[in-house]
């Protein structure tokens, strides 16, 4: 999980507990900070400015965010991916309308030890009115080594780069489907995939199945309009 400082409502870093599972004993507790690089990305602040607040005896952290653990996944060396996704909601002005929002994916690499090897994010920012928030999220698949994320984009985020502040999908109309690829060095690899106007649906980041040949398949929905999607990972 992440941890705060003196009940600050901020993320200063991640803590790590292996526990023996048939008798409940600690084997293993770790504590780690995150890196100014980290924070960079993080609050949007240059690392020259982050470093000066640093000297000048500052909290340097992450500041507020609404981000829950979504997945923990387990590696071969005995350490983990700590998947966590940003999420909140809003009312409208007139107070008539709730928008779900679900904006970016962090990844945490935490090594055998404990220890925080490294925290990537993938940009996104995601707004749905209540009872279209079936569009919103990802669907993360598990290749080796490598974690994908598969998830409803705006049409005007061309850029295969990880853009920091990201066109906000609102409407499956006008959507694209975008695969993201980070590998176990947290090299960051993104694909544009097809357009709302190809296949008339947008995925709903659901359950899906996935076989051991890299095949993937999930489900794509729009009105009354239903498609099963299927995906190939080299």
């Amino acid at each position: 999980g992440y941890t705060r400082h003196n009940y600050t409502n901020s993320f200063g870093g991640t803590f790590f507990f292996k526990l023996d599972a048939k008798s409940g004993e600690k084997i293993l507790s770790s504590f780690s900070e995150f890196d100014l690089d980290f924070l960079s990305v993080a609050t949007g602040w240059s690392k020259k400015d982050l470093l000066k607040d640093q000297k000048k005896g500052k909290l340097v952290e992450m500041g507020y965010h609404t981000y829950s653990l979504r997945s923990v996944v387990k590696k071969v060396d005995g350490g983990v991916f700590q998947i966590y996704e940003s999420h909140s909601n809003s009312s409208s002005p007139n107070g008539g309308t709730t928008f779900w929002l679900s904006g970016d994916i962090m990844i945490l690499n935490i090594g055998s030890e404990g220890k925080l090897i490294w925290g990537k994010f993938i940009n996104k920012n995601q707004r749905m009115p209540k009872g279209m928030e079936i569009f919103n999220s990802h669907i993360m698949i598990v290749q080796g080594s490598e974690l994908f994320f598969l998830f409803n984009d705006s049409e005007k985020n061309t850029s295969l780069k990880n853009i920091q502040y990201p066109e906000t999908f609102k409407n499956p109309k006008k959507s694209r489907l975008v695969l993201v690829r980070i590998d176990a060095e947290g090299t960051f690899e993104k694909q544009l995939l097809n357009k709302f106007e190809s296949s008339e649906v947008a995925i709903m980041p659901a359950p899906l199945i996935q076989n051991q040949e890299g095949e993937v398949l999930f489900l794509g929905q729009f009105a009354k309009k239903r498609r099963l999607g299927r995906l190939m990972l080299n």
